[in-house]
């Protein structure tokens, strides 16, 4: 991701009254993101805002997916894997909020649809629930 591309999810995040904790765990240079942090997240959220209904062998990776914040897949075995892009996601919080985002694919598993390489790429009307729901019971309280 381009230093501008960067400074412009800086800028809208703020934009919209988000705190950017630079001192938090960024993923470049030896901070690095702690991959452990966000599998703990995962369950976390699943308990508390999904009702355990995501599967627990979900798999949580870090890396780089060019464009896009995160991604999620559904693997010829039925299982799901979550990616975080560690360039567009610099600080814990920003990859927690983009995994609560991969959550709620996760979760609307059968009303969306799959591209051919099996990734889920809908942000229709029960998604946009999805995510309205848990902002309004608190979801992202810590983390906007």
């Amino acid at each position: 991701m381009t230093t501008k591309r960067k400074t412009q999810i800086v800028i809208l995040a703020l934009s919209l009254g988000l705190s950017i904790p630079f001192s938090g765990n960024l993923f470049g240079g030896n901070s690095g993101l702690r991959l452990s942090a966000l599998q703990a997240f995962y369950q976390e959220y699943n308990q508390d805002y999904f009702g355990n209904a995501l599967p627990q062998d979900t798999i949580i990776t870090v890396g780089s997916l060019g464009d896009n914040m995160g991604m999620t897949v559904l693997d010829s075995r039925n299982r799901w894997h979550i990616t975080i892009d560690k360039y567009s996601n610099p600080i814990e919080k920003q990859a927690e909020m983009t995994l609560a985002h991969e959550m709620c694919h996760v979760k609307l598993k059968g009303t969306q649809s799959l591209t051919t390489d099996g990734v889920l790429d809908d942000h229709g009307e029960a998604f946009q629930s999805c995510m309205l729901n848990l902002a309004k019971r608190g979801a992202f309280k810590d983390l906007w």
